[in-house]
């Protein structure tokens, strides 16, 4: 039986999906802090705004979601690394070398995405500056850059779970760049963009150099049973 890259895909969305409480409780996660954000939303140049605010609150709306993403990965990690089943499936090599990368890159997308969408429907309804749009835009991309890494470490590198508990270096240093900028990025939404989606197609690039060189050093290898005596 062939063994195409859906069937590994498929297999991976299958573990992932089975953390349903986990799921509902990154969605409610995700969820209050938005409300958070738009309840005490920082407007650029706002009397009530203080210096830093105006981008800390995108990146705070930003903050649960790489959280999210990764929680039910930490548990399928287990799995990934030392499941017989797993490594012992016909799809094995494809799905460590080529599956895992993707699958790494489509969940962070999928989970920011959604997050910058919410936002952005926010900004839109209420007639704020389109600014704030790119302004979340391109934070997300460098969460989306690393964190796509990050997920694809978990799953294929037998310390890869050090990744995600470093995963706060990247957002305290996100926090400490943009937190300076009170007037925004100054990025036009069609650059922020293109910045967005060419920072997952990097993260999936440096992921599946990552997923290669642990399949190959490494002892992902298709497993045979043998049967053990019995006294």
């Amino acid at each position: 039986m062939g063994c195409g890259q859906v069937r590994g895909l498929k297999l991976l969305i299958n573990r992932y999906t089975k953390r349903r409480i986990m799921l509902l409780v990154s969605v409610l996660l995700m969820a209050g802090m938005l409300a958070a954000v738009i309840i005490f939303h920082a407007d650029m140049g706002a009397e009530s705004t203080e210096s830093g605010d105006y981008m800390l609150c995108k990146i705070m709306a930003l903050f649960p979601v790489v959280i999210a993403a990764d929680l039910p990965v930490i548990f399928m990690a287990y799995e990934t690394q030392g499941s017989r089943f797993m490594r012992a499936t016909p799809c094995a090599a494809r799905m460590y070398r080529v599956d895992i990368p993707v699958f790494s890159a489509l969940t962070t997308f999928a989970w920011l995405s959604l997050e910058v969408l919410a936002y952005s429907v926010f900004i839109l309804v209420t007639g704020r500056d389109i600014a704030n749009i790119s302004d979340i835009l391109v934070p997300a991309a460098i969460l989306g850059f690393v964190f796509t890494i990050v997920m694809c470490c978990l799953l294929t590198l037998r310390y890869g779970a050090v990744a995600f508990f470093v995963y706060y270096l990247p957002v305290l240093v996100v926090m400490d760049i943009f937190g300076a900028m009170d007037n925004g990025t100054g990025i036009p939404i069609w650059l922020a963009v293109v910045m967005y989606f060419v920072a997952f197609g990097a993260g999936l690039g440096v992921s599946a150099l990552i997923a290669g060189l642990a399949f190959t050093k490494g002892n992902f290898k298709a497993l045979t049973y043998s049967q053990g005596r019995t006294a």
